[in-house]
């Protein structure tokens, strides 16, 4: 558990009167739940342009991962916890798995997501139903035809992906990635059983990919000396904000995990989609499901009908 005060204000005598209750029990559950941290590596790269309408950070958790940690049968996703600070207004938490029919990745419902995000009312959403991410995604055998051969095939586990959504309209300065409130954090927790030793996964820009771009500003060669970043010299830069954003979602990516022994790191750039997710049409939903409530109901009626005049002819 983890409890945080900010108190900017310096406000004295105010008192914390929250609490919380604990349960246990005797008898031990089928499954232990484990909770998944994963989200962007806290760190000042993650640079936020001030006077944005809007900005994305993004977040990997790559199949290399999911393969080298997860059991044979995945884990069951049933609830998760969305993160961003003040500046944040959105987030969504993709879910893709290789499919030869798509030739890269297809991109699956999203697991979680929330486009009205605020900052004061974080909570654990329960989703609405279980979501496996597996650790290998296709199995098949391929087979010889002129010569005998047999050759089995698989293809590495699910890719997760975390899109952070944030607006800096009226915004002084850059927003650095950061513990600190006024500081920004792009990260979810993924609340799934059976628990098994899968600590965190977390990604970033690549360094030198940052350096670079930064170089290439007017005021480079202040902000960029060897290896080093000046942030502090990062609010006197004119930032053009689409640019900066097709750099960082270009720009090859440095993802971490660790978990049952294994500690991976892979540079690697964000997963191509072969077959984007098409979200079904609420309204159609709705009234199919609204149509089939009322065919059940009438027939529901007549039955009762029906056998209310058996009984009075029968009495």
């Amino acid at each position: 558990m983890e409890l945080h005060y900010d108190n900017p204000a310096m406000i004295s005598g105010t008192v914390d009167s929250s609490g919380m209750r604990m349960y246990y029990t005797s008898t031990a559950r089928e499954y232990d739940a484990g909770i998944l941290t994963f989200g962007h590596d806290i760190t000042p790269d993650q640079i936020i342009p001030p006077n944005a309408k809007s900005f994305t950070t993004t977040a990997i958790l790559t199949g290399e991962c999911t393969e080298a940690i997860l059991p044979e049968d995945g884990i069951r996703v049933f609830g998760n916890f969305l993160h961003t600070h003040v500046v944040g207004h959105g987030l969504t938490v993709q879910h893709f798995r290789k499919n030869p029919e798509c030739d890269v990745y297809e991109e699956l419902e999203p697991i979680d997501r929330n486009l009205q995000y605020d900052f004061n009312y974080q909570q654990i959403t329960h989703l609405k139903r279980e979501v496996v991410i597996k650790p290998v995604s296709v199995v098949y055998l391929c087979a010889g035809i002129i010569i005998s051969w047999t050759h089995l095939y698989y293809v590495q586990g699910d890719v997760v992906q975390l899109k952070c959504f944030y607006g800096t309209e009226g915004v002084d300065g850059v927003t650095l990635g950061g513990l600190s409130t006024r500081n920004e954090m792009c990260f979810t927790f993924l609340v799934y059983y059976p628990a098994v030793d899968f600590q965190i996964a977390i990604s970033r820009i690549e360094s030198s990919a940052l350096r670079d771009y930064l170089k290439s500003l007017p005021s480079g060669d202040q902000i960029v000396n060897g290896t080093e970043i000046d942030y502090s010299k990062l609010n006197t830069v004119d930032w053009d904000v689409d640019k900066f954003q097709e750099t960082v979602d270009e720009s090859m990516q440095g993802a971490f995990c660790r978990g049952e022994g294994n500690a991976i790191y892979r540079v690697t750039k964000f997963p191509e989609i072969g077959c984007p997710y098409i979200a079904p049409d609420q309204c159609t939903t709705e009234a199919t499901e609204a149509t089939e409530g009322g065919v059940v109901l009438r027939a529901s009626v007549a039955l009762l009908l029906l056998l209310s005049l058996l009984a009075a002819t029968l009495g």
